[in-house]
């Protein structure tokens, strides 16, 4: 799977993860939070390819964060996640 497609299949998640949230707010409830977008297996695997700038984009569209806070959540896990060598 190439990250484009990586990418393409986060957008949807993304698009579907907010048509969720909406579906929650109408319904008066609150959602659940025990999901952690850094622990997202396609957001590591763009880490672990060197994919640096396309895990922030996957990052903010996860999470709607802002790209300083998104950048300095990839760094984090580069640091976690980066292949020894």
């Amino acid at each position: 799977m190439s990250s484009e497609d990586l990418v393409d299949h986060g957008r949807r998640i993304a698009a579907l993860e907010r048509k969720i949230s909406q579906l929650y707010q109408r319904l008066g409830r609150e959602e659940p939070t025990d999901v952690v977008a850094s622990e997202d297996p396609r957001l590591i695997e763009l880490v672990q390819a060197g994919n640096e700038m396309q895990a922030v984009k996957l990052y903010r569209e996860l999470t709607g964060a802002g790209l300083a806070e998104s950048k300095q959540a990839v760094d984090e896990l580069i640091d976690t996640y980066r292949p020894a060598g």
